[in-house]
């Protein structure tokens, strides 16, 4: 009958953490971070602007299109230390 069916949903992200990421050296190509807990490495699902990579690109870099791409990876729910390559190069050099 061609009628259009929609289902919206809002999607809710969840807040950012109170524990903030720290930076604990950063070179031309590199920065090294403390990853708190419960925070992913990347956008994903629902954490799109709560993610190590996109915190410290808004808050740190302070632009939203540097290039900021994680060497290594933890589980959300593991805090530790994460490599973020700030070039393409640097990425490809480190992740070998």
């Amino acid at each position: 009958n061609g009628a259009l069916i929609t289902h919206p949903y809002p999607v809710e992200e969840p807040p950012l953490r109170d524990e903030a990421v720290s930076i604990l050296a950063e070179s031309e190509c590199l920065l090294v971070v403390h990853k708190p807990a419960g925070m992913p490495c990347h956008p994903q699902g629902k954490y799109q602007r709560a993610s190590l990579t996109e915190v410290v690109r808004r808050g740190y870099l302070g632009e939203t299109w540097e290039y900021i791409h994680p060497v290594n990876r933890l589980d959300r729910q593991t805090s530790g230390v994460v490599l973020l390559a700030k070039t393409r190069k640097g990425y490809m050099l480190l992740s070998r």
